[in-house]
């Protein structure tokens, strides 16, 4: 049971709090952030892909109150459909209520919502834009979703650079700040984090200048260190990173930033949600440092990924995913919770792996599911 203050106790508590009274902060970025992650299908003005985006005036951006009513509409009425009578909203539904009836966030228009599937590029992009007045738009990137495509994009990450996201959320930028006197900051969660560093790193010398702050809340790193990239020296500073204690996700391959360690009321893998990161005031509460699951994985994962040979990494990425596939494991979190059959499962399929690899490989599997059932057990 949480008994801390998370981003729907702090609409609850703070929302009648004007940016007047008090300007945006990480909180707001990471409301926002937890907001893209939501389908906003047929409740706004949209695009299938980056490149079709539409910069809209300001009069015609629905509020996000609306936004949040068309959304509730949309729901209720599949409800009706089914039959199910009560209506049951996750948390970030909820919180988009909240957000949507706020006295904070009452002027924020939204546009730009986009959401590309494409199964042979092995690629899932979505991002929407919160337009905090006419002159500041804040991108959110949508991070890695339940599909096995997104997650498999993540590990192509190993690999490749730019993946087809990556690119997607620099053209996404370009548009959105092409826009005269408009300024922008970015953020996203996940993989969200990682693409929009990526974006405001690589984007037009132009676009650069606009950028305020990039958020970056749990984001994996990137097949090289673009910290040595000229482009990247131009943002540094607009860099604002965060991790939970039991960072995993946050700690994988390059990245170009020293993260701040937030406080999350969940155990192990579980805090990667920022729906658990708890909120003190204006801010998110600190730590002073990970924890030792986290410094383990971080060893592991990282060394597993270093060893298998570049030229390799594609099969070697295509072979764990079989593995994974064929013991009905299509997320990350699985690996926490994952019943015997299928710890067996995954380490009979390692032995198809090569052998410089294999060990570490089935390291990280048994450390995940060994710290899931530790955490279970206190629970």
């Amino acid at each position: 049971m949480r008994n801390s203050v998370n981003m729907l106790s702090y609409m609850t508590l703070r929302g009648d709090i004007s940016f007047m009274q008090s300007p945006f902060n990480e909180v707001d970025a990471m409301i926002l952030t937890q907001l893209s992650s939501i389908d906003y299908s047929d409740c706004m003005p949209d695009a299938a892909h980056a490149e079709q985006l539409v910069v809209r005036k300001w009069q015609a951006r629905p509020s996000v109150g609306e936004v949040a009513d068309n959304y509730r509409k949309k729901k209720e009425a599949q409800k009706k459909d089914t039959q199910d009578k009560v209506p049951a909203f996750t948390e970030k539904e909820n919180l988009l209520f909240l957000v949507g009836k706020s006295k904070r966030f009452e002027k924020v228009r939204m546009d730009g919502f986009v959401r590309d599937s494409d199964v042979e590029k092995e690629k899932k992009f979505s991002a929407v834009t919160f337009y905090l007045d006419p002159f500041w738009a804040h991108i959110a990137y949508r991070g890695t979703d339940g599909s096995f495509i997104s997650w498999k994009e993540n590990f192509n990450m190993t690999y490749e650079m730019p993946v087809p996201a990556q690119t997607d959320a620099v053209r996404y930028l370009e548009t959105v700040a092409a826009q005269k006197m408009v300024k922008c900051s970015v953020g996203g969660h996940s993989k969200g984090g990682n693409i929009a560093l990526y974006a405001a790193a690589f984007a037009k010398a132009e676009v650069q200048k606009k950028i305020k702050a990039i958020y970056c809340f749990d984001a994996p790193g990137y097949l090289r260190d673009i910290s040595r990239d000229s482009s990247f020296q131009n943002i540094v500073a607009c860099i604002r990173a965060y991790v939970p204690e039991s960072a995993v996700i946050g700690t994988v391959m390059n990245t170009p930033f020293t993260p701040e360690v937030v406080r999350s009321d969940e155990v192990g893998i579980r805090q990667h949600s920022m729906l658990t990161w708890q909120v003190k005031a204006t801010q998110m509460e600190r730590c002073e440092r990970r924890d030792d699951f986290s410094l383990r994985m971080e060893t592991i994962v990282n060394g597993w990924i270093d060893r298998i040979p570049q030229e390799q990494k594609p099969q070697a990425i295509n072979d764990v995913f079989e593995i994974f596939r064929r013991n009905k494991i299509t997320e990350f979190s699985q690996l926490y919770h994952m019943d015997w059959r299928q710890v067996v499962g995954v380490i009979k399929g390692a032995t198809l792996l090569p052998a410089q690899t294999r060990d570490l490989f089935v390291s990280m599997i048994k450390t995940m599911w060994e710290e899931g059932r530790k955490k279970t057990a206190k629970e």
